[in-house]
């Protein structure tokens, strides 16, 4: 995976239809890395280590649940 050079993301290529795209939504990602480099990511093993979080309010809930739908129906729309 390789950062575009004008800051849209980094770039995926589906490989059966030759399509690009651009993932941008890891930026803004909260979730820590899992071991992973360059050329591989283990974040989808599973993380048994129990993270104690802060409970979010009613309003924080409510305004990233807006901001994923508003991103989500942006990105569809292109």
């Amino acid at each position: 995976m390789k950062q575009h050079a004008n800051n849209k993301g980094i770039r995926l290529k589906n490989w059966s239809t030759g399509e690009v795209l651009y993932d941008t939504l890891h930026s803004t990602s909260n979730v820590k890395a899992l071991n992973c480099r360059s050329t591989i990511c283990t974040a989808n093993h599973m993380n048994t280590i129990k993270e104690v979080k802060p409970i979010r309010t009613g309003d924080a809930v409510l305004d990233d649940a807006k901001k994923f739908i508003d991103e989500f129906y942006a990105s569809i729309e292109k």
